[in-house]
């Protein structure tokens, strides 16, 4: 089988080479031509137009290229490119030359350059870089102008609209013109009759309206916007369209406002397209029940409004005639109602009121007293308040007012049993209205509870944003005696007590005392046991005695206190926290767990007294 195999290769082998030597006596046979390689010749690209350049925002812009070559005219397609996107592709024409639109939704400045992609006979180019600018549309400024105002139903009168916008170019385009019975918002689908087109001209342009119902309404304009400019609609110019030839109009109140009782004024003028009234027709202005009349010639007449707040008030003309000069014919001129003037009779605040009648004597610096109102005739006028001096201005200066609340300014502590504010109330006439209040002062509160559970681990809920606690950069509270420096930190005064539940390893002073270190009684408060079961910063308080120091550093300056003495007191003994004249600091926490109510039955209260300053 081997031999087979071998016989099988020898034979194929033979038969190869026979075949390789007859195809090479062929090729000796044919001719020889030389060969000769031909390159591609160099070419130049160039960006030669952009237009426009400046373009606005989404505007065409058409990009014009030419690529050149000593060789010839280059054909085939240039790609134009901002840095890697490739924006439009070209084809050259016959001359090398070719143009593509491209738009941006950006503003800014566009880098393109253009890149000829070769042939086989042309070798590719890139062009140098042109730069584009593309700015932000125009916001047009619609205005619109009548002539005249008001018209009359079935009669043309003239709108003239301008669009523009500060530093941008003259707008141009269509604008659509119509009536509206209300204020002018978004163009409506289709066109109502009264209506015209503009074809703006240097920024303007104008057309004729012909209502044929009488309207008091506006004038709407919706620009269709350009290239520069963004379309927008005009907020509407109000226009009378109205049934009668004749127009009158109730120029002015006097005075305005006016106040009950008080003799007005009532000025009105008469006029009509047809003619000119005579001066002995004759005019009514009415108010409600009141009115008044006189003559077009007189142009006034008087009311008395005795009920304050506004008052809708029009003139009525009651119809003439008109003779024109050289017609036998007279011009019947129209009964016609003006317009509604608003008129504001104005009385004065009556009464002032406080939402609280007291305050707490630990109520901090800076926070609500009361809600100011007061009762006005003229409901929709905004009250200003203030503190003015006068009777009852004693304690003033204890509070700020802010809007229409009342804010303590100083604290309370120590004033006795009330405080004497007055208050006043301002109008937006000016007419004001004085009221003096007394505040009670109340004395009493709960001292905060300051200890959990010894040797157990109590949960705590989430501190709720009203009970924060104010963060006191620098200030420190230091028991040598002790090894205590735990820093201060603020606890708010509500509803008579202080929530410390939430202070772990910090002393809570206590809104409402003093500030540590400034005169008076400053209250510091901290557990005796932590939420973890742990001893708390006030665990060892009950150690002090007489003569103890105390320090509390804020600012720079130590303040040294010292012990005068440790007590036992009742959570509702708050006079512990009584005002004094001198710097005093009072520490307390809490003595005597009760397993069967869950609370401490005690509050341990250290007082000590400032003795120097380092």
């Amino acid at each position: 089988m081997n031999t087979t195999h071998r016989l099988n290769r020898k034979t194929l082998m033979a038969r190869a080479a026979q075949i390789a030597l007859a195809a090479l006596l062929c090729l000796s046979v044919l001719p020889v031509f030389p060969v000769r390689a031909q390159s591609a010749a160099p070419t130049a690209v160039e960006i030669t137009s952009l237009a426009p350049n400046p373009a606005y925002i989404e505007q065409p812009v058409t990009v014009s290229v030419r690529a050149t070559s000593a060789a010839g005219v280059p054909r085939g397609r240039v790609e134009v490119r901002t840095g890697q996107d490739r924006v439009c592709t070209i084809t050259l024409n016959t001359a090398g030359e070719g143009s593509c639109t491209l738009s941006f939704e950006q503003a800014g400045a566009i880098r393109l350059k253009a890149f000829y992609l070769g042939t086989d006979a042309f070798l590719p180019s890139a062009s140098a870089e042109k730069e584009l600018a593309v700015m932000d549309r125009f916001i047009p400024v619609i205005e619109i102008t009548d002539e005249p105002d008001p018209s009359v139903a079935g009669r043309p009168f003239d709108v003239r609209v301008q669009v523009s916008a500060v530093d941008g170019p003259l707008a141009t385009g269509p604008v659509s013109v119509w009536l509206s019975a209300e204020k002018c918002s978004e163009p409506p689908a289709v066109l109502p009759p009264d209506s015209c087109e503009i074809s703006l001209s240097g920024g303007t342009g104008s057309c004729t309206l012909t209502p044929q119902t009488p309207v008091d309404g506006y004038i709407c304009a919706a620009y269709e916007g350009s290239a520069a400019y963004l379309s927008g609609v005009a907020e509407g110019e109000p226009h009378l369209v109205s049934a009668s030839n004749t127009f009158v109009f109730l120029t002015r109140l006097d005075p305005e406002p006016s106040l009950p009782g008080e003799q007005v004024w009532a000025y009105f003028e008469v006029e009509s397209p047809d003619g000119e009234p005579a001066a002995s027709d004759r005019v009514t202005v009415t108010s409600g029940g009141l009115s008044c009349t006189a003559t077009v010639g007189e142009g006034r007449c008087a009311l008395v409004f005795n009920t304050p707040h506004l008052h809708q008030v029009t003139a009525s003309y009651h119809g003439g005639t008109y003779q024109p000069a050289g017609s036998d014919e007279p011009v019947a001129l129209e009964s016609a109602t003006s317009r509604p003037y608003t008129h504001r009779v104005n009385a004065p605040p009556t009464s002032i009121r406080l939402s609280a009648t007291g305050l707490s004597v630990f109520t901090a610096v800076g926070e609500r007293v009361a809600t100011i109102t007061a009762t006005d005739p003229n409901p929709d006028e905004t009250i200003q308040f203030s503190l003015v001096n006068g009777q009852g201005s004693d304690h003033n200066a204890f509070f700020l007012v802010e809007g229409d609340q009342l804010i303590l300014a100083r604290s309370v502590s120590g004033q006795g049993n009330s405080l004497k504010i007055r208050l006043r109330a301002t109008d937006e006439a000016g007419l004001t209205y004085e009221q003096s209040f007394t505040l009670f002062l109340n004395g009493e509160a709960v001292l905060p509870d300051t200890g959990f559970p010894a040797g157990r681990v109590t949960q705590l809920p989430l501190q709720p944003k009203e009970k924060a606690y104010q963060q006191l950069n620098e200030v420190v509270l230091e028991i040598p005696s002790l090894g205590v420096s735990a820093p201060i930190t603020g606890v708010p005064n509500l509803e008579l007590t202080w929530d410390a539940t939430w202070l772990s390893n910090q002393v809570g002073w206590l809104h409402g005392t003093a500030f540590p270190g400034w005169e008076g009684n400053s209250a510091l408060a901290a557990h005796s046991t932590l939420a973890s079961g742990l001893p708390g910063p006030f665990a060892r308080l009950r150690e002090l005695r007489k003569g103890d120091q105390i320090w509390v550093r804020a600012f720079g300056e130590t303040h040294i206190y010292e012990v005068r003495s440790v007590t036992l007191a009742s959570p509702e003994k708050s006079d512990v926290l009584r005002h004094e004249d001198s710097a005093w600091l009072t520490l307390v926490t809490c003595q005597s767990y009760d397993e069967e109510t869950g609370t401490y039955r005690w509050r341990l209260v250290v007082r000590a007294e400032r003795v120097d300053i380092r």
